[in-house]
């Protein structure tokens, strides 16, 4: 693709920077030249405008995105759709992706874990209540606000059905055994994948590693471990429990849609008396010295660190390393 330097014009659109880079594109920091409304751009990639798979994609991501309208996935601005200019204009989120904020913390404390993976079913779940799915879901697709709101990103792949039986689409470290053995892909799938993320959330690691070795592939999912950092012995048995059927290798064991799982994440939120998952996140980036405030917001008290142990430390600290 082109280098595209800081005050190219595309569009009504001025470039500042460059924040990320994608299967179809470039992700750019951009402002509005009109409303000087700072945006995330997303631009395809030259070598992909006469590719009609691809700008059949994107076209198919344009129409899916800016039918979404929800506080946990990145609003829509506003796109264009006249190969060779094609964008898509959304929030510019000031925070970091999920890949970096892990990368940051390495380990979670599970109920902040939690309070994340919530964000992200209420997200999802505004897909599946309008039948359609994400099919690439990973750490890289969603952003960690520095407010504590967590957004989906990236619907690329996103649809209401589609087969994709014959090749394998997805990231890898992110696939679902529906994504490696030739079967149809569906909620179950979606949800699969989020058992993924709050998995390396909490365990700072992959429950599977990355590859595209199906055999292989399906072996590892077969033997995950659920050997969950946690001191507490009823929050690790609750999370053992909803991380096991998120990801089961049957589809009939599984989490069958977002709401499914949304409402387990609940339970154990309350059960700990987390009210407010966004304020819980927030908790954990000013106290970690990730997000900076002169007054830090209501907690009612909750104890987000109940049951972590940092396994960096070999000690029940409870407070992360920044």
């Amino acid at each position: 693709m082109r280098s595209l330097k800081t005050g190219t014009v595309i569009g009504d659109y001025r470039i500042i920077s460059e924040i990320g880079a994608g299967g179809l594109g470039q992700v750019f920091k951009a402002v509005h030249l009109r409303d000087h409304v700072t945006v995330a751009l997303k631009v395809i990639r030259d070598s992909l405008h006469c590719n009609r798979k691809f700008i059949g994609k994107f076209h198919q991501e344009i129409i899916v995105h800016s039918s979404l309208q929800h506080r946990n996935i990145v609003h829509y601005h506003d796109s264009c759709f006249k190969p060779p200019r094609c964008y898509i204009a959304t929030e510019f989120i000031d925070g970091w992706s999920g890949s970096e904020f892990i990368k940051r913390s390495r380990e979670v404390p599970p109920l902040v874990a939690v309070a994340i993976v919530f964000q992200i079913l209420q997200g999802l779940d505004h897909l599946h209540v309008r039948d359609f799915m994400h099919y690439d879901l990973s750490a890289g697709n969603f952003l960690v606000e520095r407010s504590g709101r967590i957004v989906l990103t990236d619907f690329g792949l996103s649809s209401k059905y589609e087969d994709h039986k014959n090749y394998l689409i997805g990231t890898p470290g992110y696939y679902s055994p529906e994504h490696i053995n030739s079967s149809a892909l569906g909620y179950a799938s979606d949800t699969y994948c989020v058992g993924l993320i709050l998995y390396e959330l909490i365990n700072g690691q992959r429950a599977v590693t990355a590859g595209k070795d199906r055999n292989l592939l399906s072996s590892l999912m077969k033997r995950i471990t659920f050997d969950i950092p946690c001191s507490d012995d009823k929050m690790r048995q609750l999370l053992t429990k909803m991380l096991k059927k998120a990801l089961s290798f049957e589809i009939p064991k599984r989490y069958g849609s977002a709401h499914q799982m949304l409402y387990d994440c609940y339970l154990i939120l309350e059960a700990f008396r987390v009210r407010y998952p966004r304020q819980a996140v927030l908790k954990y980036l000013v106290q970690s010295g990730l997000v900076e405030v002169e007054k830090e917001d209501r907690q009612d008290g909750q104890d987000i660190y109940r049951g972590f142990v940092d396994t960096r430390l070999r000690s029940s600290s409870s407070r992360p390393v920044a």
